[in-house]
């Protein structure tokens, strides 16, 4: 399947007794891909156009009113089942390279040997990474380091265990994207290729994995997790782009039975060339400005930036704002203030905080509908870029939210 869905941000805030807000969750993105990820019946064609409505609609949410969520939308995208030689994918391996996994290494390097062997490796057509990982990281090679399938099968027999009795997987995957799914390092993801990441694990991480997970997701690479050992399978399925794509097996002597599982999802399933998806977003960003948050904006300001930075942000792409709020509101900056990434990061990071005694969040929903999310201030929903409003808050509203949350949510 290619990126031919869009990635929805998703974050949850919680105060003492209820769950104030769950936006534009990734579960959505994520559902819809599940039923995707299995190969349609053969040269089976068909066209989808979801408005932001069916989607809320057709699943099963526990608070709708939660949902401050503006998408004017409209996907269409063909899929098709297709010949492996037309493939065209990114496909990098994050494999755990710590001390448990010695003995299996033989049968790590069989299984990845075994996927590039039936793979249409050239520049032009599938390109293939190799990171090894424990308490750091170690890459072996890049998408663009060999351009042959004999190179990087003879890269993969000679790899050696780097070693480590610590197993840090969310600094990896991060390391992954930050470092490999960029195109001085091979990628054509400015070109509409999927990008894919493929871990292959044997014991539980020691470090958070779930929200370095989902900035993976955010970023568009398709994650695949295969464990063996050790492993809980419940964090293969955090990991994973969806819990499907999760793999595991007691021992890695059943690593070739993953190999005939995971090479349908990896392979077969992807969208015409041209029906790649339109990468362009407005995302607005309505935090908390009030003295309820005075400690804690640093953290709001470093969130923030962490949603924003694997995102391809730029005038023509993703278009980023920011607005606080308490009794009255203050933007930092519209949709069109800043055309580039460097310009929208450097005005987070000098993110002052404004303050205010009391939090009027039904006027702001407003104010974001009516102005932020508005042509003028550089909304581009008449041209069906996808609109996001991200709420940030921490205190309770001194005004009503729910008629504004259900303006913007229709």
């Amino acid at each position: 399947l290619t990126a031919a869905w869009v990635p929805l941000l998703s974050m949850q805030f919680v105060n003492s007794s209820k769950t104030l807000l769950t936006l534009c969750q990734l579960d959505l993105m994520r559902c819809k891909l599940e039923w995707l990820c299995f190969p349609p019946p053969q040269d089976l064609r068909f066209t989808l156009t979801h408005t932001a409505q069916r989607i809320l609609s057709s699943l099963p949410l526990a608070n709708r009113s939660a949902i401050l969520i503006m998408i004017s939308i409209s996907i269409e995208f063909e899929i098709t089942t297709i010949q492996t030689q037309r493939v065209v994918r990114d496909i990098v391996f994050l494999v755990d390279g710590a001390d448990y996994v010695e003995n299996n290494l033989p049968a790590v390097r069989d299984f990845i040997s075994s996927i590039v062997q039936q793979l249409d490796v050239r520049p032009e057509r599938v390109r293939i990474g190799l990171i090894q990982f424990a308490e750091g990281q170690r890459t072996e090679f890049y998408l663009n380091s060999y351009s042959t399938k004999q190179d990087i099968l003879a890269k993969i027999a000679q790899m050696q265990l780097m070693g480590g009795n610590v197993l840090n997987t969310g600094a990896a995957l991060k390391y992954a994207l930050a470092n490999h799914f960029q195109t001085s390092a091979g990628s054509r993801v400015s070109q509409g290729v999927q990008q894919v990441l493929v871990l292959i694990t044997g014991s539980p991480s020691q470090d958070e994995v779930k929200r370095v997970a989902d900035q993976v997701a955010l970023a568009g690479v398709l994650t695949f997790a295969v464990g063996a050992g050790q492993v809980e399978e419940s964090e293969l399925k955090k990991i994973a782009f969806v819990e499907n794509l999760a793999y595991y097996q007691r021992t890695f002597r059943g690593l070739p039975n993953v190999v005939k599982n995971i090479m349908t999802p990896l392979i077969t399933v992807v969208g015409e060339p041209g029906k790649l998806m339109n990468i362009s977003r407005d995302v607005a960003f309505l935090i908390d400005g009030s003295d309820n948050v005075r400690g804690d904006f640093g953290h709001i300001r470093d969130f923030i930036i962490k949603v924003i930075e694997p995102l391809d942000v730029g005038f023509d792409k993703v278009r980023v704002a920011v607005v606080q709020h308490s009794e009255r509101l203050t933007p930092n900056f519209y949709l069109n203030t800043y055309k580039t990434k460097e310009e929208v990061l450097g005005a987070l990071r000098q993110l002052s905080f404004v303050g205010g005694r009391s939090l009027n969040t039904g006027a702001a929903l407003t104010y974001m509908k009516d102005t932020i999310l508005s042509s003028s201030y550089g909304s581009r929903a008449n041209q069906n870029v996808p609109q996001f409003l991200i709420v940030l808050m921490g205190g309770k509203s001194s005004d009503s939210v729910k008629e504004a949350s259900d303006a913007v949510e229709n």
